[in-house]
């Protein structure tokens, strides 16, 4: 039976990416350009790693890396559609597509992408993936929603952030292995562990990217930093801090109707006062050896080493 490579096939959806997104329009243009811009191509990697040791011949090869495109273009899509909310500017270093083509124009591309996820879901004959796709596009808007409802919530609970960053940021890593493994035809519990391994990396990936907002220079993040706050995100940090100290809701507050760079920095300095920089990163630890113990158990022994490249970057992001 013929073995394929890891890295090829990660070519392979380059290729078909650059493909796809190649079209005789000026969206074209911004979609190559937000494409080209940079990022870890995380989800279709776990996709690819999930499906890749049962892949047997060209047609299983080739459904693989679809449905790796499909997840990838999807994910472009939202963050097209976040930065506007956001009214973020910079990302992975470069002008966002709204700072480029203004806001109308860029829900456009937003709008396009996902048509074209949609168009490649189309091509794949498995019921079982369209019904996760289309839910998972529903919790990924449903989370978006809820952030912009929740902006400024300080009282909160922490099921409430868990659940905003899952239907946000980890469903869709955790889709990612999930249809890699089903495309492939693996049996039901090993598609249930694959999402299970995807869900705890995702949740664990954001709530760095969460805390790391308050403490990475923007070269390190690609933007500027403090934006969750100022954008009135409660993110664990904060919101860690808050239900150890009550009385930082005031100030949470005050800075929502005035905001300066003064009462910014009276928050951060209460936020580090109390731990939540540390209780963050833990919680993130925690997640992540869920995962490491899901692949041990999960991973052929000829992949683990794979995935434990990926923890092990995790890791170091952490700290």
């Amino acid at each position: 039976m013929k073995r394929y490579n890891i890295q090829s096939l990660v070519k392979d959806v380059e290729k078909n990416l650059q493909a796809t997104l190649t079209f005789d329009h000026p969206i074209s243009n911004e979609s190559l350009y937000l494409l080209n811009s940079g990022g870890k191509r995380i989800r279709p990697l776990f996709t690819i790693l999930a499906g890749i040791y049962n892949v047997h011949n060209e047609e299983d090869k080739a459904q693989l890396i679809q449905v790796a495109t499909i997840l990838e273009v999807i994910h472009m899509a939202s963050l097209v559609h976040d930065d506007i909310i956001d009214l973020s500017v910079v990302r992975r270093g470069n002008p966002t597509v709204n700072a480029r083509i203004g806001d109308q124009r860029a829900i456009h591309v937003g709008n396009v992408l996902l048509t074209v996820a949609l168009q490649l879901a189309n091509e794949v004959n498995h019921d079982g993936i369209h019904n996760a796709l289309s839910q998972t596009m529903i919790e990924l808007t449903v989370g978006e929603l809820n952030q912009m409802n929740e902006q400024f919530d300080v009282d909160q609970s922490y099921t409430t952030y868990l659940r905003r960053i899952k239907r946000k940021t980890a469903n869709l890593i955790a889709l990612s292995a999930q249809m890699g493994a089903m495309s492939v035809n693996l049996d039901q519990h090993k598609v249930n562990q694959y999402y299970r391994i995807g869900y705890y990396i995702g949740m664990s990936f954001q709530i760095v990217d969460d805390y790391l907002d308050y403490i990475a220079d923007e070269s390190t993040l690609g933007k500027p930093k403090l934006q969750d706050l100022k954008n009135g995100h409660i993110t664990l940090p904060i919101l860690y801090s808050i239900k150890r100290e009550p009385e930082l809701k005031e100030l949470i507050i005050d800075f929502k109707h005035n905001p300066s760079e003064e009462q910014l920095s009276k928050i951060i300095s209460h936020m580090n006062a109390l731990g939540g920089i540390e209780k963050s990163r833990e919680v993130s630890k925690k997640y992540l050896n869920k995962a490491k113990m899901l692949i041990d158990d999960t991973v052929p022994k000829e992949h683990v080493k794979t995935w434990m490249t990926i923890i092990k970057k995790i890791e170091k992001r952490m700290n």
